[in-house]
């Protein structure tokens, strides 16, 4: 009788060490899925959608579409994410505040944009002669900046018509892939580059460096964030223009 009590006292004690062992949930069933569209420099889809990788950011999970496009992130843990969509070649896209609780999600029935890349462009661009434009207002003195006669050709020499972004830097490396090097940007389509010299911090005589990216289907600026870090990138750029001096008089 009393080895049976010492058995079922242990098997007691034995149950109660387990029950209060933490647990690590499994991730085993845990799928997020997803589907990218590729697209030519007409912006007609591409004959194969393979190829694009599929990269969790601040993390080892990743993948690579296949031929439709399709792709499948396995045995990752809830949590908030970003996300980025690349291929040589093509532009690339950026999605961050990816909530995925666990389970089979996918792409299309959440709230996020579309995937969609689109074929880097392989356009000239030519900025002429610019035209200054003095104001003073209020105390300030501001610039607009234009190239009425801004030109963009294709291989063959072909004008075209895309969008083109200008950016302006203090120094001639400015560029678009470092945002410590331009103070303003515009779409040239839209409206001429400004410059104040109370806001930008400049004087009467300083020089301009600007420099000009041709575009196409749909590219823009992607912001995003990773962890508690608020950024932006650009993403679907053709060759830049040589860069241009403007003298602000």
């Amino acid at each position: 009788m009393k080895y049976l009590s010492t058995v079922l006292l242990l098997g007691l004690l034995a149950g109660c060490s387990s029950s209060n062992q933490p647990s690590t949930p499994s991730t085993s069933d845990n799928h997020i899925i997803g589907v990218v569209s590729l697209m030519e420099m007409d912006c007609s889809n591409s004959a194969s959608f393979a190829g694009v990788t599929v990269q969790v950011v601040g993390t080892n999970y990743q993948t690579t579409t296949d031929n439709t496009g399709t792709w499948q992130i396995d045995n990752m843990p809830a949590g908030v994410y970003t996300f980025k969509f690349s291929k040589p070649g093509f532009t690339h896209f950026i999605e961050s505040g990816i909530s995925f609780p666990g389970g089979t999600m996918y792409w299309a029935q959440m709230p996020y944009t579309p995937v969609r890349l689109a074929r880097l462009n392989n356009f000239t661009t030519t900025l002429d002669t610019a035209i200054v434009t003095r104001y003073i207002s209020q105390g300030d003195t501001s610039f607009n900046i234009s190239f009425p006669k801004l030109r963009v050709t294709d291989s063959t020499g072909a004008a075209l018509a895309p969008n083109v972004y200008e950016f302006a830097g203090r120094k001639p490396t400015v560029s678009s892939s470092d945002t410590s090097s331009y103070f303003t940007y515009n779409n040239a389509q839209a409206y001429p580059l400004y410059v104040s010299l109370r806001y930008h911090h400049m004087t009467t005589g300083d020089t301009v460096y600007i420099v000009a990216y041709p575009s196409n289907c749909g590219v823009g600026q992607i912001n995003y964030v990773v962890g508690n870090t608020y950024t932006y990138d650009w993403a679907g750029f053709g060759p830049p223009s040589q860069v241009k001096a403007v003298v602000l008089r």
